[in-house]
C-alpha cells in the first residue's frame, strides 16, 4: 500500500507485516525526525509509534509502528461536532503537555524563542512579498478589510508586536516539545465500547530555532490554536470559500460551527496559560507560511489573512 507522497517524503506499509510504516527521503530533515525518536525520554515514548528502524545513509529511511487512524485535522473539518470527545482531546493534550513539562528539561534560549517569532516571520514575509506578484501589488496597502473588518497592515503593526515579544517572551526552561503538533498530526483511536481515547504524536519538528529537541511549550500551544482557532487543516484540506477583491477579503469555512465550538473547548480547557503569547506565536505561524504553500496562491490569501487578523486582535491589546 502506498500512501500520498509528500514534497520529501514517500510512505509505504511494510508489505511482510503490514503493521510498520517506512518512510523515506533524501531530504536530512527525515534523519533529524529519526533522532527525535531515538532522543525521546523514555517518560514520553508511549506518546508516539515506535521507532522499528532507520538508515542515516541517503536516501535517508524510518520504519515506524503503523496506527491506521484518523487524525484530528481530518475529524474537525468532517464530523459534527461531539463536545464529549473534544473535551477527552483537551484534557489528554493537557496531560501529554504536563508528562514534558515533569520529565527532561534545559534552560530556556531567548534567542532561539526570537529565531521562531520574530526572526522567521519576517524572513518569511519578505519572500511572500518579494516572491508572489499577488502579495506584491499589495506591498503598500496600509489596510485590509476581512470579512466586513478593517484590519492594519503588517507593516503597520509588526514594530509594536516584534517590540512586545522582546519585552516580554521569556521561557526560563525548555522541554521535550512536539515542535508541530497541529491536529493533522496527531492521531486518534476510540474503544467503540468503554469510549476510552488515545492520541498519537507523529511528524514531530525535531527542532526549536538552534535547539535540538527541546523547546517553549507555548509554540505547540500555538500549533494547537493554529489548528482550532485559526482554522489550519480547513486550509490545507481546502475545505474554504475565499473571495477576493483587492485588498477586501471574504474568507468562511465548510462546518464553520463546528470550528467555532471546537476553538471554544480549546480556550476553555487552556485557561491556565496565556493566551496573548499563545495569539501571537499563532498569528507569526500563519504569516511565516505563506511562502512556503506556493502550490496554492488561494491557500496563501486565507493564511495571510488569517495571520494578518490574529496579529490586528493583538495590536489592539498592547
Amino acid at each position: 500500500m502506498e500512501f500520498t507522497t509528500r514534497a520529501y517524503n514517500s510512505f509505504e506499509i511494510n508489505p511482510t507485516t503490514r503493521a510498520s510504516l517506512i518512510k523515506t527521503s533524501e531530504e536530512e530533515r527525515l534523519k533529524n525526525e529519526t533522532l527525535y525518536y531515538l532522543n525521546l525520554p523514555k517518560d514520553l515514548q508511549v506518546y508516539f509509534p515506535r521507532l522499528i528502524d532507520h538508515k542515516f545513509d541517503s536516501p535517508y529511511k524510518m520504519e515506524l509502528e503503523y496506527y491506521a487512524y484518523n487524525n484530528l485535522g481530518n475529524e474537525m473539518v468532517s464530523s459534527s461536532y461531539d463536545e464529549g470527545f473534544w473535551e477527552k482531546v483537551f484534557d489528554f493534550l493537557l496531560g501529554y503537555i504536563d508528562s514534558y513539562k515533569n520529565s527532561t528539561s534545559r534552560d530556556g534560549d531567548s534567542a532561539d524563542v526570537l529565531l521562531m517569532t520574530v526572526d522567521k516571520t519576517e524572513n518569511e514575509y519578505k519572500k511572500l512579498i518579494e516572491g508572489f506578484e499577488f502579495f506584491n501589488n499589495l506591498k503598500d496597502e496600509k489596510e485590509f478589510e476581512f470579512n466586513g473588518r478593517i484590519l492594519d497592515s503588517f507593516d503597520v503593526i509588526w514594530d509594536n508586536i516584534k517590540e512586545y515579544i522582546k519585552t516580554n517572551f521569556t521561557a526560563d526552561k525548555f522541554y521535550y516539545i512536539h515542535g508541530d503538533l497541529c491536529f493533522s498530526n496527531i492521531l486518534y483511536g476510540v474503544n467503540s465500547i468503554t469510549q476510552d481515547l488515545i492520541l498519537k504524536m507523529i511528524d514531530p519538528r525535531g527542532s526549536f530555532g538552534k535547539t535540538s529537541y527541546f523547546g517553549d511549550p507555548y509554540y505547540d500551544l500555538a500549533k494547537i490554536s493554529h489548528s482550532c482557532n485559526g482554522g489550519y487543516e480547513y486550509l490545507i484540506y481546502d475545505k474554504f470559500k475565499l473571495d477576493v477583491d483587492k485588498n477586501s477579503f471574504n474568507l468562511h469555512y465548510e462546518n464553520e460551527e463546528n470550528k467555532l465550538r471546537i476553538n471554544e473547548k480549546f480556550v476553555e480547557k487552556m485557561g491556565g496559560f496565556d493566551f496573548k503569547k499563545i495569539s501571537i506565536i499563532e498569528g507569526c505561524i500563519f504569516i511565516g507560511m505563506c511562502a512556503r504553500h506556493y502550490d496554492s496562491l488561494e491557500r496563501q490569501k486565507a493564511m495571510f489573512i488569517t495571520g494578518l487578523n490574529i496579529l490586528n486582535d493583538i495590536y489592539e491589546c498592547i
